[in-house]
């Protein structure tokens, strides 16, 4: 599927917020391993980006997609 505006202007404003979609995404759709590898790369970026306060949250969603579980949790944005 390709993005559409709104998901290339949400990915331009905060990459890692739309990266984590995407990886919502590939789970989603049953794309396991590679919402694994995605998920992987969100962390990565939020650590590059300075943002230790995301971390909890997005390594419990990696560690719910390597049992391939959803992330039930909706993000609140922040």
């Amino acid at each position: 599927m390709a993005p559409s505006e709104a998901d290339r202007a949400a990915a331009a404003a905060n990459p890692v917020l739309a990266h984590l979609a995407a990886a919502f995404r590939l789970y989603a759709d049953e794309k396991y391993e590679q919402a694994i590898a995605l998920q992987r790369q969100v962390v990565a970026s939020a650590q590059r980006a300075s943002r230790p306060d995301l971390l909890p949250r997005l390594t419990a969603n990696l560690a719910l997609y390597e049992r391939h579980q959803p992330s039930r949790t909706p993000w609140d944005g922040n």
